[in-house]
């Protein structure tokens, strides 16, 4: 490098002496000098002035284009405008060793392919970024984290799965690989290889004795109580053994219904106590066992529902099971108390009160002892009697027969003296008729008790006739007879019966004026017609037993003159009903009935002798069965309206 040096600065040397030549300052002294600072010469460099001008920092003489480039120091040494940094060409984070460098465009080994000293060594394949240290190494057959190894630790282990349901056993054989062979699977959970039903995650059959889902157990149906009863037809438990026959399991045979699988006590078949709780099942609790117990406030023994009551298996502290009691606040009071005759209180809570007997009611007693139950408090009700009425009543069945009655002649001993009948005899009057009453002319007779043929009365005024005594009906019989004995016969007395209509019949043909009549037993002058219905009483021709012709008059007094067959009621202005025929030997027809309407046919006497209904259907009347003469025909409208029917 010395011999160089010279070299240049002889042949300078010849030069500069030659020519003019222009140098350039090199401050640094590192024989580069700076293209910014320059001097010409011809005889050769000026003091601390070099021939080239490739200095790129002149101020520092280890840069200079010969330098060496430091690397990764961000500092241009050699002039050349880069940056030499280590290799990263995969720019996965790792250097592939310690020297490799590649140029940098720039100062920063920030760019893509550049490292820095930092960065860590041995990549195993720089153009690769999966390559790496720290990678993890997969079953792919290559180094992937270059440790020397190709896929340490990344094979799997799998298992012959024969049945092909996704489950295999190490004893049905192994393999390893980095992806399961065809009839291998990476799991060895399988109990049983040889059924495609039986794996993990089958679906267990309840007390098969078969464990389908390979967990070791079976699943039983619940017993939890052991007590022979299932809870329900779904409820299961696990079993460490295949025959559903341990403590707290059972089978699909087992009854279910056990409505408290934790208690052996409580099922179906359990008779019900009365515990507060639902023995057998049945969602009823204590049922027919409890009792309604009623509160005893005065603890007779004996309570009240309106004192309080409670419902229990047991009577609670002041109470009982009857309800009997009628005054709880009163121990002397209760069912079995002995009554206090009259007292007006009911002791025994029979809701009666015991009274003194006076069966008859005639006031007497029949002693001090004899008693008889009261509905009610007073002891005044029929047959009571309270201690301070008489005693003595020989016949308390009898209210004629007492203590204070006289004796009279009847063989009994009515005044309770134990004498009988002395008080004397009666006089009795003899009844020849036989019809209840005497007359004292017949003859009487002295006795206690009437004899035969005798009565008490003396009433009868006629004695040999049975139909005329005092309580005889007065009947108009022509005879005048004074049936009633009452002094007055036939019309004399106004309670006979059996009397007659008599209308007054002025022309003698027999009929008379309907508005004029008297009612007696015999006629009485021109009252001598029981048929009404003449409407001329001065002519003998004009009657309803007269035939109607065509002379201007209403002969047969139907209010029509002239007519030939129809008859017409007229029930208001603008309501009319018809009939016909009349006269008539059988039935007339109605015409104009709108709905169900009442009549009346009434005979000449007054008396109504057929009553019905008739309407739009059926509009015949029938008077076939009726005697001939004159009859009225009354509809309804209050029955005020009426028109003459001849039945022939």
């Amino acid at each position: 490098m010395k011999n160089i040096y010279l070299l240049l600065l002889f042949l300078s040397y010849f030069k500069v002496h030659s020519q003019v030549v222009t140098y350039y300052r090199d401050n640094d002294s590192d024989t580069y000098g700076n293209a910014a600072i320059t001097q010409t010469s011809t005889t050769g460099p000026p003091m601390n002035y070099v021939s080239n001008n490739t200095d790129c920092n002149d101020a520092n003489a280890a840069i200079n284009p010969g330098a060496t480039e430091i690397i990764g120091d961000g500092i241009d040494q050699n002039c050349n405008g880069m940056e030499v940094c280590y290799v990263d060409a995969d720019n996965d984070g790792y250097r592939p060793n310690g020297t490799a460098t590649v140029n940098s465009s720039n100062l920063s080994c920030n760019d893509a392919g550049e490292a820095v000293s930092t960065d860590p060594i041995t990549d195993c394949n720089d153009s690769d970024p999966n390559l790496n240290p720290g990678m993890v190494d997969i079953c792919n057959g290559i180094d992937d984290n270059c440790n020397g190894f190709v896929d340490e630790g990344s094979t799997t282990t799998y298992y012959r799965d024969f049945d092909g349901d996704g489950y295999g056993m190490a004893s049905s054989g192994t393999t390893v690989a980095c992806s399961a062979p065809a009839g291998y699977v990476s799991n060895n959970t399988d109990c049983h290889d040889g059924d495609a039903t039986i794996h993990p995650g089958a679906t267990e059959i309840i007390g098969d004795g078969i464990d389908q889902n390979c967990n070791a157990m079976e699943v039983c149906y619940a017993d939890v109580d052991n007590d022979g009863y299932r809870p329900n037809s779904t409820a299961t438990v696990n079993s460490s053994d295949m025959d559903c026959a341990d403590v707290g399991e059972a089978v699909s045979t087992d009854p279910i219904g056990d409505c408290n699988d934790n208690n052996s006590n409580i099922n179906p078949g359990k008779p019900e106590l009365c515990n507060g709780t639902d023995d057998d099942c049945d969602s009823f609790i204590d049922e027919g066992l409890t009792t309604t117990y009623y509160r005893d406030f005065d603890s007779d023994g004996y309570g009240m529902a309106s004192s309080g009551t409670t419902i229990s298996c047991t009577a609670p502290s002041g109470y009982v099971s009857n309800n009997t009691d009628c005054h709880d606040g009163d121990a002397t009071i209760h069912p079995g108390a002995t009554e206090i005759i009259g007292d007006g209180i009911d002791q025994n809570c029979n809701a009666m009160e015991v009274c003194y007997a006076d069966v008859d009611n005639d006031g007497y007693r029949p002693n001090g002892t004899a008693t008889v139950n009261s509905s009610d408090m007073d002891c005044n009700d029929v047959g009571e009697a309270v201690s301070s009425d008489p005693v003595g009543d020989c016949n308390d069945n009898d209210f004629s027969v007492n203590p204070g009655v006289i004796d009279i002649c009847n063989g009994l001993d009515d005044n309770c003296n134990s004498l009988v009948d002395e008080g004397g005899t009666i006089t009795f009057y003899r009844d020849f008729d036989s019809d209840g009453y005497g007359m004292a002319s017949s003859g009487t007779i002295q006795a206690c008790t009437a004899p035969a043929g005798y009565v008490t009365n003396n009433t009868d005024c006629n004695d040999a006739d049975a139909t005329v005594h005092p309580a005889a009906i007065e009947v108009c019989d022509g005879a005048n007879v004074d049936e009633n004995c009452n002094g007055s016969a036939d019309d004399n007395d106004v309670s006979a019966i059996n009397t007659t209509v008599f209308y007054l019949d002025a022309d003698g043909d027999s009929f008379g004026v309907i508005s004029n009549s008297v009612t007696k037993c015999d006629p009485v002058g021109s009252y001598s017609a029981t048929v009404a219905g003449d409407c001329d009483d001065s002519n003998p021709n004009v009657n309803p037993n007269i035939l109607e012709i065509n002379n201007g008059i209403d002969d047969n007094c139907d209010g029509n003159i002239d007519e030939l067959v129809t008859s017409i009621i007229e029930l208001t202005a603008t309501d009319k009903i018809y009939f016909y025929p009349n006269p008539t030997s059988d039935k007339i027809t109605v015409v104009g009935i709108t709905n169900k309407t009442k009549y009346q046919i009434i005979n000449y006497i007054g008396a109504v002798v057929q009553e019905d209904y008739i309407d739009e259907e059926n509009t015949s009347i029938s008077i076939k069965s009726f005697s001939p003469g004159l009859y009225y025909l009354r509809m309804a409208k209050g029955l005020t309206k009426a028109i003459k029917l001849i039945k022939e």
